[in-house]
């Protein structure tokens, strides 16, 4: 009741600015006539007066959860659980809903209501998923996130991480360790929505001047409230530019999280590597399979669906391909960016993975489809990212098998997707 009379509240004044928002300029709103590279993210929505700036693609009002993504989710979740290692989910919250402005072809509570189902769905499957919405909505309003950029601020970075923190059950009090830091240093921020104002509108806008906390001054959380700190424990970030933004964590995320669970933080992020790229290349990482970590968290800003299930059979692929097991090698063999047919009779029940090696040094994706005996496909997809550092990427290349309604594999097809040329392979399945 508290949630929704806050939301409600907020939601009232926000349309009540809406009645004055002036747009940059009137080309934002017309598709057709934006630079082609911005087309597919059209239209903007803007309020010079208030100076926010939206995407048409960050208005997301429906956050479902798919039934095969739960299945698969769960498995990731177990599997986890089974090497000891705690995994949390943080997932950088609408930022609409952070706006001073409404926009009319966006329901603010839908996308709300929608989201915190979303985020119930994944944690009914195992994993620790923090509510990073509710409360930062109220304690930061529109300083959580950039005005003219898509990522939160330093201050919504920390404030996401002490939230984190708090709802794991490692720190007591969040808002009193929230007020105890200090937010002194200057961060300017340039906006990749400013570029697309300068480039439209002929126009050139200052960049947005916020604060930053530095957490090595402070110590860590326990320093100031708590009297239980965590020792010994290691953990791993795996996540997107809202942790690893121009190559390197300049909103501190990866600081807060250090600070807010008083150990040291590994940051695997990967800036434009997309939903799973981080996660894949710290769960192939020697670091990873020598049981470094005890906590795993994975960042997936809300714009990234988890319910796209070929990047979760692609974790969990990637967990079992780490796992002692009996390996059968299907095939070995030159493959491009043509289908290769591959005959086989293989049973599936049984098997949890797929695996092949391939050179990923300048491939993106690998494209299969298995067939059974009535010559039904299911198609799979593999993707890896160049902007994974070179030092962690791998020639490994998995997906898991498991839930497939397919008893029996008469053939598989394979193609290197956009492949310049040829390369050797070598695919095998996991039992």
């Amino acid at each position: 009741m508290i949630r929704t009379f806050l939301t409600a509240t907020l939601s009232t004044l926000i349309c009540t600015s809406a009645v004055h928002a002036v747009p940059y300029c009137d080309a934002l709103m017309k598709v057709d006539t934006l630079p082609k590279k911005y087309q597919k993210k059209g239209p903007f929505y803007s309020d010079a007066d208030q100076g926010w700036i939206v995407a048409n693609d960050q208005l997301i009002t429906d956050f479902t959860f798919g039934k095969e993504a739960r299945f698969l989710m769960t498995k990731i979740s177990e599997t986890f659980e089974t090497r000891g290692v705690k995994f949390v989910l943080a997932v950088p919250p609408p930022r609409p809903l952070f706006m001073s402005a409404a926009i009319d072809v966006y329901d603010r509570d839908k996308a709300t209501d929608s989201f915190i189902a979303y985020l119930k769905s994944i944690s009914d499957t195992g994993v620790a998923v923090p509510d990073l919405l509710t409360s930062m909505q109220v304690t930061l309003g529109q300083e959580a996130y950039f005005q003219r950029d898509t990522h939160w601020t330093p201050k919504g970075a920390a404030y996401s991480a002490l939230t984190l923190a708090h709802q794991i059950g490692q720190i007591d009090e969040l808002q009193q360790t929230f007020s105890a830091l200090n937010f002194d240093e200057a961060y300017s921020e340039k906006g990749s929505l400013t570029t697309v104002v300068d480039k439209t509108c002929k126009t050139s806008l200052k960049p947005e001047e916020v604060v930053a906390s530095s957490f090595s001054k402070r110590g860590v959380a326990s320093d100031l409230l708590s009297d239980t700190p965590t020792e010994g424990q290691k953990i791993a970030l795996a996540g997107t530019s809202f942790s690893n933004r121009y190559n390197r964590d300049v909103y501190r995320f990866s600081d807060a999280l250090s600070f807010a669970l008083d150990a040291p933080v590994e940051n695997y992020s990967v800036s434009g590597g997309g939903i799973i790229s981080a996660l894949e290349a710290l769960i192939l990482s020697d670091a990873f399979q020598e049981g470094t970590y005890q906590t795993v968290i994975w960042e997936v800003p809300y714009t990234q669906s988890l319910s796209d299930t070929h990047s979760l059979r692609q974790i969990l692929g990637a967990l079992r391909t780490s796992e002692s097991g009996e390996m059968n090698e299907i095939f070995k063999g030159t493959v491009g960016s043509d289908w290769q047919s591959i005959p086989l009779s293989l049973e599936s029940a049984g098997s949890f993975a797929l695996q092949v090696i391939a050179d990923s040094s300048e491939l993106n994706q690998i494209d299969v489809e298995l067939f059974n005996q009535a010559n039904e496909k299911t198609r799979l997809k593999l993707r890896k990212s160049n902007r994974v550092p070179t030092q962690l990427q791998s020639d490994e290349w998995a997906v898991s098998l498991e839930g497939l309604d397919i008893s029996e594999i008469k053939k598989m097809k394979v193609r290197l997707k956009n492949a310049k040329a040829k390369q050797y392979l070598s695919a095998s399945i996991i039992y």
